[in-house]
């Protein structure tokens, strides 16, 4: 339950973060009134250059997928188009709808031809394309079954699924000491994946000539970066069969230290160019490796010089047993 003015509600903060100053109307402000469209009015006045409208779907759990789609346009959806059209004459343009609940590509694909036809009759060609968010627990499987059902769909408010992560709820790893006084430490186990890389490094990113990230490098600190159309030795840091040369386009920097001594020293990112950077790195990956079913693991491999230095270190510090 919300208890919120139509003017406060995740939108007052979101300037503080950089964050457009958008949201949807509240649900309280519309079901309030009676009738409706006058909740629907309200809302639209105060924020109908940025907001969103929720469509409600009313008791969609015991209705068939025919009959939700003629009482979405029945209640939500004809009283969002009634007052669009209104605030159209007034000089604003409407932003669109958010859908929560129901056959979500159903009510979209429904809602969208309705947008297409009133732009139509009403010779408003930005009608058509009205923005529709979806949301109601949305996650991973969620989206590509939509996709797979050709939605009309602009915009996924994925929320509960995003802040638990609920695939994953805890993250597998742990901190662990590999240097201490310049001096190396390695965890040895007898399963190898919790064997630890020793000593200080830098990391890189190798592109290939169609600019696809081919693998990360790790380096001995103390090492030369790689450079540009040179080849480069990259080993599995276990698997001594498993190696490769690559012949890099391009070089990428990986490790960046933005916290050193308590103190913050270089510029943190906002949230819009953190955003943009996961979306530009994520172009850069083939699509084997971003595939929902089975995905290609992407590789992380290390230099010459430092699976050396590892599996030194290993012989040195592993004990020795003795057999009598």
């Amino acid at each position: 339950m919300r208890v919120s003015s139509s003017k406060l509600n995740s939108n007052d903060n979101k300037t503080e973060f950089e964050v457009g100053n958008d949201g949807y109307n509240l649900n309280n402000q519309t079901i309030k009134s009676e009738p409706h469209k006058n909740g629907f009015n309200a809302n639209q006045r105060d924020w109908s250059r940025k907001s969103l409208t929720r469509t409600p779907s009313h008791n969609s759990d015991f209705l068939k997928p025919g009959e939700l789609g003629e009482l979405c346009v029945r209640s939500g959806l004809l009283n969002f188009c009634a007052v669009a059209l209104a605030l159209s004459d007034l000089g604003y343009k409407a932003v669109g709808i958010r859908i929560d609940s129901g056959d979500l590509a159903y009510l979209s694909q429904l809602s969208r031809e309705t947008f297409r036809k009133l732009a139509e009759k009403f010779d408003l060609p930005w009608f058509a394309n009205l923005t529709i968010v979806a949301s109601n627990d949305i996650n991973e499987e969620t989206i590509i079954s939509l996709n797979e059902q050709n939605h009309q769909i602009d915009c996924f408010g994925v929320g509960t699924h995003l802040v638990t992560c609920q695939r994953q709820p805890a993250l597998g790893c742990v901190y662990k000491m590999v240097e201490i006084n310049d001096q190396p430490r390695i965890k040895l186990s007898q399963e190898v994946d919790k064997v630890t890389i020793p000593g200080r490094k830098n990391a890189y990113r190798l592109y290939g000539a169609d600019g696809h990230a081919l693998i990360d490098l790790l380096q001995r600190s103390t090492e030369p970066a790689p450079q540009v159309g040179s080849r480069v030795l990259c080993r599995h840091p276990f698997q001594e069969s498993k190696r490769a040369y690559v012949i890099p386009t391009r070089v990428e920097t990986l490790h960046r230290i933005y916290w050193k001594n308590g103190k913050v020293v270089l510029p943190i990112p906002t949230l819009q160019k953190a955003r943009s950077r996961v979306q530009e790195s994520l172009k850069t990956l083939r699509t084997d490796i971003k595939r929902s079913l089975n995905p290609t693991p992407y590789k992380v491999a290390v230099s010459d010089d430092l699976y050396t230095y590892i599996h030194d270190l290993w012989v040195q510090n592993a004990p020795i047993g003795e057999l009598s």
